[in-house]
């Protein structure tokens, strides 16, 4: 399957550059990769089914929702602590209005339903073309259509990204970003650790730790959840600042 991120958000960058007010951003890239977001809970007892049509309202929607508001709360403080433009804060002011940014979450979500049935059968080109490719073809479909799309839609979200940021796109669209907050990089990074750092060293005892799926999905959990940890840390500080009457504790972009 391609890769949950960054490959997936290939399918819904096209639609923020061209229409970047029509869309909710976050909520495209994080609604492309929703489906797989249940991929870290491989292995409990039952089975929920997030590739599917219905799951587009039931699953990934509110996991947008969520997993976005996380995004926007913690954009500044990352931002501070991260070697990126501080334009990328902006994302902290970047909301829609509710309906935006839930038919960008389920459209986003679409498309990853889409390229998987794309790119994880072959039945579509004997349906459509009449082309039944293992009878003419001795590589696997997978081979073909998976990997190399994951590898150029991964290609494109990064060379889209760094259009992004050199062009100060996210200023066109959203105004300029807020104050960033001051540097605690003591205090991010070992809130950082001290999330991400055992999800990291329990992954190979998880159940299903042999499929890259789980793997994947659970180092990218790790990460966002540790980055998120640590925005909260240097709230906390700076909330600690602000109640002694401390002022001066923000840090404008240069």
């Amino acid at each position: 399957m391609p890769l949950t991120f960054p490959s997936h958000q290939a399918a819904v960058l096209p639609l923020k550059l061209r229409w970047p007010h029509r869309f909710d951003g976050v909520a495209l890239y994080v609604g492309a990769a929703a489906p797989d977001l249940i991929y870290p809970f491989d292995g409990i007892p039952w089975t929920i089914r997030t590739h599917t049509v219905a799951s587009l309202f039931w699953w990934s929607l509110p996991v947008t929702f969520v997993v976005a508001a996380l995004l926007r709360r913690a954009a500044p403080a990352v931002a501070a602590h991260l070697p990126i433009s501080p334009d990328w804060a902006v994302i902290r002011h970047s909301g829609h209005p509710w309906w935006v940014t839930a038919y960008s979450a389920v459209l986003g979500a679409a498309t990853h339903l889409f390229w998987d049935f794309l790119t994880h059968t072959d039945g579509w080109l004997n349906a459509i073309l009449g082309f039944d490719w293992y009878e003419r073809m001795p590589l696997a479909w997978y081979y073909v259509s998976d990997l190399p799309s994951s590898a150029l839609g991964g290609l494109a979200v990064v060379a889209g990204f760094v259009h992004i940021g050199r062009s100060r796109l996210l200023v066109r669209w959203h105004g300029e970003p807020p104050a960033l907050p001051p540097r605690e990089p003591r205090r991010f990074w070992t809130a950082f650790a001290i999330v991400a750092v055992p999800v990291w060293i329990a992954t190979p005892l998880l159940p299903h730790h042999n499929n890259y799926g789980a793997l994947g999905t659970r180092i990218i959990a790790a990460i966002v959840l540790g980055l998120t940890a640590g925005a909260v840390a240097v709230a906390v500080k700076q909330r600690q600042y602000e109640d002694h009457g401390v002022s001066g504790r923000t840090r404008h972009h240069g």
